[in-house]
C-alpha cells in the first residue's frame, strides 16, 4: 500500500481575507472541511497542516491533523512559492512517501469520492 500524505498548507495573513482560513462557515472554520475530507477518505497515511499561525495550529490539531512545527515566515509570505514550504515541511517530517497531495481550505465542497477515482 502506498504511503500518501496530506498537506493542508494555511497561511495566516490572508491579503483579501483576513485570516481566511478561520472563517466560520456554517459553524465550523473554513479549514476544517479540508481536514474531514481527508480524513473521511481514508487515503492519506499522514494528513498535515503546514501554518505559521498558533491559532491555525489549534484549530487545526483540534479537527485531526497534524502540526509538527510552525512554518518559517520566509515560506508564508503572499509571494512565497509552494516549493519553498513543501520542501520545508518533507524535511521536517523526515519520514518515505509515496506520494503527497496539496488539498486547500478554500475548496471546503470537494467530497471523499472525488478522491477515490483517483
Amino acid at each position: 500500500m502506498n504511503k500518501i500524505l496530506c498537506l493542508i498548507p494555511a497561511r495566516g495573513n490572508s491579503k483579501r481575507i483576513k485570516n481566511k482560513n478561520i472563517k466560520n462557515l456554517k459553524g465550523h472554520p473554513l479549514i476544517a472541511y479540508t481536514i474531514d475530507v481527508a480524513l473521511e477518505s481514508k487515503l492519506f497515511h499522514e494528513i498535515v497542516c503546514v501554518t505559521d499561525k498558533s491559532e491555525y495550529k489549534q484549530i487545526a490539531e483540534y479537527y485531526g491533523a497534524k502540526v509538527p512545527r510552525l512554518r518559517p515566515k520566509h515560506t508564508a509570505t503572499s509571494k512565497s512559492p509552494d516549493i519553498e514550504w513543501v520542501k520545508w515541511i518533507l524535511e521536517i517530517l523526515d519520514d518515505k512517501f509515496d506520494a503527497f497531495c496539496i488539498l486547500r481550505p478554500t475548496s471546503p465542497l470537494r467530497k471523499k469520492e472525488c478522491f477515490l477515482k483517483l
